[in-house]
């Protein structure tokens, strides 16, 4: 009878040992491009060009690990959507008011 050799790579377990200066969060990874190029890609998926900055402020948003309610982007984004008319001046108190 011949042995059969079992040729299953051994998977480690647990989490791999990252380097940090690697290692970034995905809005870090955001930020490293410049706005022209964040735009252009949008622009390149699809995104029309008047929107795109939109999507932009959305994705950063959506990649953030918190909201900090008084952080001037989080302030200038929301105040920018209102101005463009998609959002009502209540809407933005109820955004940017702090927990009760």
């Amino acid at each position: 009878m011949s042995e059969t050799v079992n040729t299953t790579p051994i998977i480690p377990l647990g989490v791999p040992s990252i380097d940090p200066a690697i290692l970034l969060t995905p809005l870090e990874f955001i930020d490293r491009l410049t706005p022209e190029d964040a735009l252009g890609i949008l622009i390149a998926a699809g995104i029309p060009a008047a929107n795109a900055p939109v999507m932009l402020w959305l994705l950063r948003l959506a990649a953030s690990t918190r909201v900090v309610l008084d952080d001037p982007m989080l302030i200038g984004g929301v105040n920018a959507l209102q101005q463009m008319g998609l959002l009502s001046e209540a809407a933005v108190g109820k955004l940017l008011k702090p927990r009760s």
